[in-house]
């Protein structure tokens, strides 16, 4: 190497590509797929309602999923690398009588942290049930966090705790956000530190704006989340729409209908209505929406360490260089999740090679990841995924670096998860820096020996650029 030249390529020429060009590091693995046995043996997936919806959530390392068998519904979880039965329609969980009747699987899905689970649940299915309750297993013991009939934190009594298309909980250590119809208003409530409280009713006034929030778009399917006891949720006013957070203790204002918005316009819908949901990690939000600038389009955003950010819109290059992203399914319910400063969604991409252009996509480490298109191949099958059901409102969630989703394809429908590539840690000191950038120059080039060729990272047989790319895109 010499000075920072290599191969005829100056090195600032170099980061200027890893900047500005986004990668695949990561390979696909299976977590359920339909004809696979669930974890109690008692029969095969035959879908996870991904035609509803239903998406999987992810939380300090575990996954959780609503899977359907021949004659029951369930609620799975992946905790430790390990498929396990959280409770299921057939099956009184331990300390009952008899078994959950439903779980709200038309568009609300089960949340997850760690081994404490979260989901709302009623006796029969339709609005006539008589008993509907926010569930919780915490430290292995069943228990209601809120039902109907019982007093409710704003004075009032709760009645139901679904929309027309499932609202779902969220789940933080023991702490639960949920939304809720009470007998005279709806509101965002919290169980926080053992106790209920009232987050935002259509009682409260809107911080920064004009009179009472006047509904949370829980009849379209719009949730709160919960990490902490900070809750993010959407909310809609006498001047539109907006996102909101409580934070240490007190409402604030996101974005909303008078934010000027990171692309230069005014931010003008949050697709409330259409069921999109708002993202929280810590005291960072990430939320779709429309702007003045590109009213026409949509776009992904993430209020980060106190600021927006722009993370993607229908302006930016997909990666592999097909064109621009065409969509999110904001307007389908579809949404993205964020851990710390990562950011997941499912978007439509111009169409390649015949398919339907859709795909899940990562923003990691200042990053655009492929996480899979419908060009990728399905884990297990010879086939390449036909749909992430994004139309449906089905979204990605993420923890750390792992993603996580719902696809199909010719013969069925499954959970994937991306496995994220470390190889980059070429000289195995557990940290991807200067050392192991050294070795990748040190074998550019064609390799020699294909499989003795440690620093091929994508497998070509060559030492190149998209290696250098994988690398930087793991470093530290």
């Amino acid at each position: 190497m010499n000075g920072w030249f290599f191969p005829s390529i100056p090195a600032r020429i170099l980061l200027f590509t890893v900047l500005a060009t986004s990668v695949q590091a990561d390979s696909l693995r299976i977590v359920a797929d339909t004809g696979q046995q669930t974890p109690d043996g008692g029969g095969e997936f035959i879908s996870f309602s991904l035609l509803s919806g239903n998406s999987p959530v992810m939380g300090s390392g575990s996954m959780v999923f609503v899977g359907h068998r021949d004659q029951d519904t369930g609620i799975y979880a992946e905790v430790g690398g390990e498929l396990v039965s959280i409770t299921n329609t057939s099956t009184p969980p331990q300390g009952f009588d008899a078994p959950f009747g439903v779980f709200f699987a038309a568009g609300s899905h089960p949340a997850i942290d760690g081994q404490n689970v979260v989901f709302s649940g009623a006796d029969e299915v339709g609005f006539d049930s008589e008993f509907m309750a926010i569930w919780a297993r915490i430290d292995g013991v069943w228990r209601s966090i809120a039902q109907s009939d019982e007093p409710a934190p704003n004075g009032e009594t709760f009645v139901t705790f679904r929309g027309l298309n499932g609202v779902s909980p969220s789940i933080s250590g023991e702490n639960i956000a949920f939304g809720a119809v009470t007998t005279f208003s709806t509101g965002i409530f919290a169980y926080i530190d053992g106790s209920l409280r009232l987050i935002a009713d259509t009682n409260t006034p809107v911080p920064g704006g004009p009179g009472t929030f006047l509904n949370f778009g829980l009849l379209s399917g719009t949730s709160p989340s919960i990490c902490g006891s900070n809750v993010a949720f959407g909310g809609c006013t006498e001047d539109g729409q907006g996102i909101y957070a409580y934070i240490d203790g007190s409402l604030q204002v996101i974005a909303d209908t008078k934010t000027r918005s990171p692309d230069g316009g005014t931010f003008v819908i949050f697709a409330m209505h259409e069921g999109a949901s708002p993202a929280i990690s810590g005291q960072n939000i990430a939320f779709g929406a429309q702007t003045t600038n590109d009213f026409n389009g949509h776009a992904i955003f993430a209020y980060i360490e106190g600021s927006l950010q722009l993370i993607v819109d229908n302006h930016t290059d997909v990666p592999g260089g097909v064109g621009p992203f065409t969509h999110f399914g904001l307007f389908s319910g579809a949404e993205p999740s964020i851990s710390g400063e990562n950011v997941a969604f499912g978007a439509k991409i111009p169409s390649r090679n015949g398919n339907n252009g859709w795909g899940i996509y990562a923003y990691i480490d200042g990053a655009l990841r492929t996480i899979a298109d419908t060009d990728t191949i399905v884990p297990g099958r010879d086939v390449t995924f036909s749909s992430f059901r994004l139309t449906q409102g089905t979204s990605p969630a993420i923890d750390g670096e792992e993603v996580v989703f719902g696809g199909s394809s010719w013969g069925g429908e499954g959970l994937y998860a991306s496995i994220p590539d470390h190889s980059a840690d070429l000289d195995g000191d557990g940290t991807v820096g200067t050392s192991d950038l050294l070795i990748l120059f040190a074998n550019w080039g064609p390799c020699e020996v294909c499989e003795a060729c440690t620093a091929d990272l994508d497998g070509n047989c060559t030492v190149g650029v998209s290696d250098l790319l994988i690398l930087f895109s793991n470093w530290g």
